[in-house]
């Protein structure tokens, strides 16, 4: 989710960020993880964005992708 929207964010360059959604989410669309991603780009930051035909729920497919990706830095 976007926690804020119109600041500027700082220089994020250097820092990887992981993002698990989910496209059936009720609470954060995907317009608006999108919207994430694209904010932490723009400040720099190594962004993957993980989608799963979920909702809301962290799920265990999203926690071993998490850890495939934390484990690739």
């Amino acid at each position: 989710m976007v926690p804020r929207r119109d600041i500027e964010l700082p220089d994020s360059i250097g820092e990887s960020v992981f993002i698990a959604a989910g496209t059936n989410d009720p609470i954060c669309s995907p317009k608006e993880s999108k919207e994430l991603q694209a904010l932490l780009e723009k400040a720099n930051a190594n962004v993957e964005l993980h989608w799963e035909s979920q909702g809301h729920q962290l799920t265990a497919t999203e926690v071993e992708a998490a850890r495939r990706w934390y484990q690739s830095l």
